[in-house]
């Protein structure tokens, strides 16, 4: 059963121009979500959609109310977070890297904005992923759900931009890739750090090479440091020549490690795309996965893709921006 609610624009000036608390601050909500709704509309370029009258992409409720709406949620909800919780996502919340809205059940919902590439080599039937970072702090991290390339978007960043700063970050990269479509990907999950239900809202552009992965690897070679991983690694074993210093290894718990595992990962991911970000010292490892590869990691509990990440060796004489190992 459908309803259609009819707004004369007479009455709706009227209930704009009012006196009162409440229309004062309808007239700023209708305000903030014309401008918003205007911003996205003329942002909008290909790969996204054409807008249309049933749709314009980036244009839902999350992406269109006023800040203050999340703020006066956040407020509300706020004996329900851990102070130190509290503090972050509020700064997630005034930064604009998350909305706030209160589901039909009278549940606080999070809403994140995301950008990424899928892009793949469908000659080999892989696709670039990432596979952990180096962060400022020296400790090596391996990514928990080997996520595509991509970054967070602020609410009232343009998706032309996020998606500027992700072919950025990819440095050489990005000139060998030829976006062929897009998507938006929505799924709600628990968040882990907030214990707070999650929307995410990724736009998906679908990616494929522009040459073959010789020629690739050739380029990279060209404007990049090549090296392997070490065949015969164990987990106490060391080297000059590593690319991660002792400091930098793994905060794990100690478990046995099999350096089958470990070679058999090698073989399946020969080699990785290091690539360090224009900003800090943060390094992103990337590397192509099948997904039968990127199924055995997800699944795997004995650390082999950490073992896998401090095999990797970097001879530091001759740094690049963006190098093979």
């Amino acid at each position: 059963e459908c309803q259609i609610m009819v707004i004369t624009l007479d009455g709706f000036l009227k209930v704009l121009g009012g006196d009162s608390d409440l229309r004062r601050a309808v007239s700023h909500a209708t305000r903030n979500y014309g401008q918003n709704f205007f911003t996205r509309l003329i942002g909008l370029k290909p790969p996204t959609p054409w807008p249309s009258d049933v749709s314009v992409s980036f244009a839902d409720s999350p992406d269109l109310m006023a800040p203050d709406v999340s703020r006066g949620l956040l407020k509300r909800f706020q004996r329900r977070l851990a102070a130190d919780k509290y503090d972050e996502l509020a700064e997630e919340v005034n930064t604009g890297h998350c909305v706030l809205r209160e589901n039909a059940d009278g549940v606080l919902e999070r809403v994140v904005f995301l950008v990424a590439f899928r892009i793949e080599d469908r000659a080999h039937g892989t696709t670039l992923t990432q596979l952990g970072f180096l962060g400022e702090d020296g400790r090596l991290r391996r990514s928990s759900r080997l996520e595509l390339p991509g970054t967070k978007r602020s609410r009232d960043e343009p998706t032309d931009e996020a998606r500027a700063r992700v072919l950025s970050n990819l440095s050489i990269l990005a000139k060998y890739i030829q976006v062929e479509s897009f998507e938006e990907v929505v799924w709600l999950e628990n968040s882990a750090k907030y214990d707070v239900s999650t929307q995410y809202r990724r736009a998906e552009h679908h990616a494929t090479l522009l040459t073959d992965m010789r020629s690739l690897d050739k380029a990279m070679q060209v404007a990049a440091h090549v090296a392997k991983p070490r065949k015969c690694f164990t987990k106490k074993n060391s080297a000059n020549a590593s690319f991660i210093s002792k400091t930098a290894l793994f905060h794990s718990t100690s478990k046995s490690f099999k350096k089958l595992d470990v070679l058999d990962l090698q073989q399946d991911i020969p080699m990785a795309y290091v690539i360090p970000k224009h900003e800090g010292r943060e390094v992103v490892f990337y590397g192509w996965l099948s997904d039968k590869t990127r199924n055995r990691i997800l699944d795997d509990n004995e650390g082999v893709l950490e073992n896998y990440l401090e095999s990797l060796v970097y001879q530091e004489q001759n740094p690049k921006p963006c190098f093979r190992i």
